[in-house]
């Protein structure tokens, strides 16, 4: 009578290797997945700090101006028509001290939307230099009047258009000096 055992052992052993190897494929899928979440999170919290200073500049920018006497809103665009733009910082402060300005009439996509390392420092600029390293992330700051006061909107976005992600910041300004 032949023997019933007869092969059973290599069967035993291919499908003991079948599970052993979807497995560890399951292990580094859910790895991986893991890493892609992770990086997000780490730009989505990037993104959500640029959208708050941007609106603590703008903020910062209307305090200036009730300091040196100007009106409450003066250098942040028309008081009477949608306004925006970027938030350039300076090397060198203007008369009134400040580093930082509105540089209005940019649009998505521009090299002024992006956000450039300078080796110390993450900001926007005009005319970047060609030392500094682009990053993922554009700003834009929109300012819109709203009775006696102003709706500021920042929007980061960052990613590919197939896979575009966007975190947006909004406040009032009153002029309750």
């Amino acid at each position: 009578m032949p023997n019933a055992s007869c092969g059973q052992g290599l069967l035993e052993t291919t499908i003991a290797i079948g599970m052993i190897v979807v497995g560890v494929l399951s292990i580094f899928a859910v790895g991986t997945g893991q890493l892609r979440a992770i990086r997000v999170s780490e730009d989505r919290l990037v993104a959500g700090d640029l959208a708050r200073e941007g609106i603590e500049i703008v903020r910062s920018l209307r305090d200036s101006n009730w300091l040196t006497g100007a009106t409450w809103m003066s250098g942040l665009g028309d008081a009477s028509a949608l306004s925006g733009g970027i938030l350039v910082f300076a090397d060198v402060p203007d008369a009134q001290g400040s580093r930082w300005s509105l540089t209005p009439g940019i649009a998505w996509d521009t090299p002024a939307a992006f956000f450039y390392h300078d080796g110390t420092l993450a900001r926007q600029s005009i005319s970047p230099k060609t030392s500094w390293r682009p990053m993922q992330f554009q700003r834009l700051v929109t300012i819109e009047p709203v009775n006696d006061a102003r709706r500021v909107t920042v929007e980061v976005r960052w990613g590919k258009p197939a896979s575009l992600f966007r975190v947006t910041a909004e406040t009032m300004l009153y002029n309750w000096k």
